[in-house]
């Protein structure tokens, strides 16, 4: 089974102002069978630093959210709760553009990891480089 690894770098980009509890911000690189996509991750202070684990938990969450509104806007704000604006919309199109990158980062595995339980995603993982 390959390994989805990665590299972690510190402070490489700030959250946006309205997230006030993102205290600690990363650039994470997950890398799978020769292919690798980037992404800012934050997280607050309580967090410690996140593990490739945590960051593919949440990309997986955030794919399988926007993958449960069938791709739709009014139905994603509508699963979290959310209103529909214009930062609202900013956040569902970042949404989008990380599931397209992770559905390409993970090819033909992306089911198959996305929607299985934590223990397999973790037993998935390796560390950062």
């Amino acid at each position: 089974m390959n390994k989805i690894t990665g590299t972690l770098i510190y402070g490489a980009n700030k959250a946006p102002a309205s997230w006030p509890h993102a205290e600690h911000s990363y650039r994470a690189t997950l890398r799978y069978q020769r292919r690798q996509l980037s992404v800012d991750f934050h997280c607050g202070s309580h967090a410690g630093e996140p593990t490739v684990e945590d960051v593919l938990g949440c990309l997986a969450l955030d794919s399988s959210g926007l993958e449960n509104a069938r791709g739709n806007f009014w139905d994603w704000c509508d699963g979290y709760g959310m209103e529909p604006s214009r930062e609202s919309k900013a956040t569902f199109d970042a949404v989008a553009r990380q599931a397209e990158g992770l559905q390409r980062l993970l090819g033909d595995d992306f089911d198959a990891i996305v929607y299985c339980d934590d223990n397999d995603r973790a037993r998935r993982c390796g560390d950062w480089s």
